[in-house]
C-alpha cells in the first residue's frame, strides 16, 4: 500500500500529461482545416504530430534514460521537448518525402519530348520524369520542382488529357502542395485521428488545382476524362 501511494504522483502526472497532450493534439486539427495557405497548414500538421508523440518521448525518458542521465532530471522537459521537435522535423518535413522521391528518381527517366516542351511553356525550372510502371500514376514534388508520370498513364490518356494532368501538377508545385500532401499521408501512420482532417485539406487542394486547369484549358472535359480513365484502370489493378 505504501509503495502504491508513493508512485501515485507519478502515475497521476503521467496520465495528466497524456490527456493534455492528446487534447492539444486533437485541437490542433481545427486550425489545420481552417488554414488557407500551405505554410500554415504544415505548421499545424507538425504541431499535431508533436503533441501526439510528446508523451511517448516523455515516458521513454522518464522510465529509461533517467537512470542513465541522473544529472539531467531537472531539465527533463527541455530535453524531451527538443528531442520531440527534432524527431517531428526529421520525420514529417525531411526524411519521409525526400527518401520517397529519391527512390522514385533512381528508377525514373527524364522526359525529352513534347510534354517536356509543354511544361517549358508554363514553367522554366520543372523536370518531368517517366516512371516505368503500367499502373497510371501522376504526382509532383514541389521541393524538387519535379513531376512524375507513369508510362501506363501516358499510354492511357490522350494528348489534351496528359496536358490537363500536367497543369494540375504544376499548380501543386507552385503552391507547394506536395510537401503537405506527403506529410499528411505519412502522418496517418502515426495518427489515425488525422484521417478526416487530412482528407478535407487535400480535397480542397485538389479542387483548387482543378480550377487552375479550367482557367488554362477553358474546359474541364479533358481533366474529367483523364481522372475517369485513371480511376477505372486503378480499379482493374486493385
Amino acid at each position: 500500500m505504501i509503495c502504491v501511494q508513493s508512485f501515485m504522483p507519478y502515475l497521476t502526472g503521467g496520465a495528466g500529461l497524456f490527456l493534455i497532450s492528446f487534447v492539444v493534439s486533437a485541437l490542433s486539427l481545427i486550425p489545420l482545416m481552417k488554414a488557407k495557405d500551405t505554410k500554415t497548414r504544415l505548421f499545424w500538421a507538425q504541431a499535431h504530430l508533436f503533441f501526439l508523440l510528446f508523451p511517448l518521448f516523455w515516458y521513454f525518458f522518464f522510465m529509461t534514460c533517467e537512470t542513465i542521465f541522473m544529472q539531467c532530471a531537472g531539465h527533463r522537459l527541455l530535453y524531451v521537448t527538443g528531442l520531440a521537435l527534432l524527431s517531428v522535423s526529421m520525420i514529417a518535413i525531411y526524411s519521409i518525402p525526400r527518401v520517397f522521391v529519391h527512390s522514385i528518381i533512381q528508377k525514373a527517366s527524364i522526359a525529352n519530348d513534347s510534354l517536356k516542351d509543354f511544361i517549358s511553356q508554363h514553367a522554366h525550372d520543372i523536370t518531368l520524369y517517366y516512371i516505368n510502371s503500367a499502373k497510371p500514376a501522376a504526382f509532383s514534388a514541389s521541393w524538387k520542382k519535379s513531376i512524375f508520370l507513369s508510362v501506363g498513364l501516358c499510354d492511357l490518356l490522350s494528348k489534351k488529357e496528359r496536358e490537363a494532368v500536367l497543369l494540375h501538377e504544376l499548380f501543386h508545385i507552385r503552391h507547394r502542395h506536395s510537401s503537405l500532401k506527403i506529410t499528411l499521408n505519412a502522418m496517418r501512420w502515426f495518427s489515425p485521428i488525422v484521417a478526416f482532417s487530412s482528407s478535407t485539406v487535400l480535397d480542397e487542394e485538389e479542387r483548387n488545382a482543378d480550377s487552375a486547369v479550367f482557367a488554362m484549358q477553358k474546359t474541364m472535359r479533358h481533366l474529367v476524362k483523364a481522372k475517369l480513365k485513371i480511376e477505372q484502370m486503378n480499379t482493374y489493378y486493385s
